[in-house]
């Protein structure tokens, strides 16, 4: 059994070890083309947020919280870690491919585009058919009269 961890142990010390280091400015060139570094605040808020909600008394020191994520887990800071993960995930030819993909001219076409067709799918999901507003009145009186109930048994509770 000591044989075989220590085996283990060799082969996976080796595989890390043998990961080949991908050049820097060809990563470089691979997070521009994917904008990686012009989404990063925004990378960043979302885990804000999900921390919010996995752990709601974070509220209380929520700008703290994003204050400190974007001051220790900075852009500048994180780019070491992505530089790891593409050597260790990717090959030196893989990355060739990745950057020759992303500046096929329908792809970069695809990036000019995405803020357009995040607006045009804002402007669906704030369009509201007749029977659309019925509904979602209905649903909210709906809650209205589950939380009258739950004050009200509350209310009794303490009597």
């Amino acid at each position: 059994m000591k044989k075989l961890i220590i085996i283990l142990m060799i082969s996976v010390t080796t595989f890390n070890i043998s990961a080949k280091q991908i050049p820097k400015d060809k990563l470089d060139t691979l997070f521009y083309l994917l904008r990686i570094e012009s989404k990063w605040e925004g990378i960043i808020a979302k885990a804000v947020k999900r921390d919010m909600t996995n752990t709601p008394s974070l509220k209380l020191i929520e700008k703290d919280w994003f204050a400190h994520f974007k001051k220790f887990k900075d852009w500048k800071s994180s780019k070491a870690a992505l530089y790891n993960f593409y050597s260790r995930h990717f090959t030196e030819s893989e990355i060739d491919e990745l950057i020759k993909v992303y500046r096929l001219p329908v792809i970069e076409k695809m990036g000019r585009f995405a803020p357009i067709l995040q607006l045009e799918i804002k402007k669906v999901f704030r369009k509201q058919t007749p029977e659309e507003k019925k509904n979602l009145e209905r649903i909210l009186i709906k809650l209205e009269g589950k939380m009258k109930k739950q004050m009200e048994a509350k209310a009794k509770s303490k009597k």
